[in-house]
C-alpha cells in the first residue's frame, strides 16, 4: 500500500471502442491499427457488428495521439488506479483507511463473467476450471461489446477495468520499490506521480479477456512494437 494525492480529473467510462477510433482515422489525426481482426474474428474494425467493441492492436503512440484528438490524455496509473480502486471515501466515509480497500473496482468478491470479460475460476465436478466469457467457454475467449457490466464498475461508474482489454497507460514502467517512491515528498505521499522521464516499456493496466489473476493487472509492453490484441486504452482529462 501507498499513499498517493491526485489533483481532480476525469476519466472515460468505457474503453475507446473501433468506432471512436475509427473517427479518429477518418479525420486525420491516427493511424490504423497494426492489423483489423481480433483473436477469434477476421473482420473486427470497420466491421459494423463490432462499432461499439474495443479497438485492439494500436501502439501507444496511437492511443497517445487518440487521446489528445479529444482533447484529454491517457491517465496515469495513479490515475487509472483511483479509478479502479480508489473510492473509500465513498464506501467508508471520510476517515476511511487502507483497511477499507476493495481487492477489484466492485469489491473484493471474486470475479465473475457478471463483472468482467474475463476468464475466471468456476467450479466444476472435477475442481476449479478457467472459463472464458465470451465465445466457447473453454476456448481463449474475445473482446465484449464495451459497457455491458454495470456490475463490475467501480465505484466511481468506470467499466470494463477489469478484464476485455488490457489499457496502456501514460507511465513509463518502473518494476519494484522504484514505483512506489515515484513522486514522493517528505511524507511519503506520492503528489500526480507520472513515473520516470524515459523507459523501455510503458504501463499497462486492467489485463485481458483471457484471465483475471492479480499479477497481471499490471503489465508493460514496448510503446510500439508490439501492439497486442488484448491492448486497448481510455482517456482520461485533467481537471474538473
Amino acid at each position: 500500500m501507498h499513499r498517493v494525492s491526485l489533483s481532480s480529473f476525469r476519466i472515460a467510462a468505457c474503453e475507446v471502442t473501433n468506432a471512436e477510433y475509427a473517427a479518429c482515422a477518418a479525420a486525420g489525426a491516427c493511424t490504423a491499427p497494426y492489423e483489423t481482426r481480433s483473436l477469434t474474428r477476421e473482420d473486427y474494425f470497420g466491421a459494423a457488428d463490432y462499432r461499439h467493441f474495443p479497438v485492439i492492436f494500436v501502439d501507444w503512440y496511437q492511443s497517445d495521439a487518440y487521446c489528445r484528438w479529444v482533447r484529454g490524455r491517457l491517465p496515469s496509473e495513479a490515475m487509472w488506479e483511483k479509478a479502479a480502486r480508489g473510492g473509500c471515501e465513498l464506501r467508508a466515509g471520510s476517515d476511511c483507511t487502507t483497511e477499507d480497500a476493495v481487492d477489484w473496482p466492485w469489491g473484493s468478491a471474486d470475479p465473475t463473467c457478471d463483472h468482467a470479460n474475463a476468464a475466471v475460476i468456476v467450479e466444476r465436478d472435477g475442481g476449479p476450471e478457467r472459463l472464458a466469457c465470451v465465445g466457447d467457454p473453454t476456448g481463449s475467449g474475445d473482446t465484449d461489446r464495451v459497457g455491458l457490466r454495470p456490475a463490475g464498475a467501480s465505484l466511481y461508474g468506470a467499466l470494463d477495468l477489469i478484464g476485455n482489454v488490457r489499457e496502456w497507460n501514460s507511465d513509463w514502467y518502473t518494476d519494484g520499490d522504484d514505483y512506489w517512491d515515484l513522486g514522493a515528498d517528505p511524507d511519503g505521499v506520492r503528489v500526480d506521480p507520472e513515473g520516470t522521464d524515459s523507459g523501455a516499456t510503458k504501463a499497462q493496466r486492467g489485463d485481458t479477456f483471457g484471465g483475471t489473476e492479480p499479477l497481471w493487472t499490471r503489465d508493460f509492453s514496448p510503446p510500439v512494437l508490439f501492439p497486442q490484441s488484448g491492448g486497448g486504452f481510455r482517456c482520461a482529462w485533467q481537471g474538473e
